[in-house]
């Protein structure tokens, strides 16, 4: 899945919020804590709302960057057979800021249907949040 976002911040100032795992939390409309656990390692405390209740979810994921580059690479295992991997790339453009994701979902049909779901309205609110703040 391609997904695309246009931001009026600077790279860096994306980038900081997208691996700052502090930051990253403030910003991100789901997760409610977040763990270190080892050189690049963490744990994410989610609440995801559903239909008719909300589902609380731990998972372990692998964090890494290239601070150059403007890269993020998240890998997580989500209840263990859901895998998960992102790939982001944040261009400074004069006027504004393009952010480009690749994820990539692994988990038995139907599943990534409605993960695909999760993860665009997620993801859209994820950057208006860090749009909306001031620099």
């Amino acid at each position: 899945m391609h997904l695309t976002h246009t931001l009026h911040v600077s790279a860096d100032f994306i980038f900081d919020h997208l691996t700052d795992m502090q930051k990253f939390r403030s910003v991100h409309p789901i997760i409610t804590k977040i763990v270190h656990l080892d050189d690049g390692q963490y744990r994410a405390y989610e609440k995801l709302p559903l239909p008719m209740f909300s589902m609380n979810i731990t998972y372990p994921f692998r964090l890494s960057y290239d601070r150059v580059h403007h890269t993020v690479h998240m890998k997580a295992v989500v209840m263990r057979f859901i895998d998960i991997v992102i790939d982001v790339k944040i261009n400074q453009l004069p006027d504004h800021t393009l952010i480009d994701e690749l994820i990539d979902i692994r988990a038995p049909w139907p599943l990534p249907y409605f993960i695909k779901g999760v993860f665009r309205r997620q993801h859209d609110q994820l950057f208006a949040n860090i749009g909306g703040l001031l620099p």
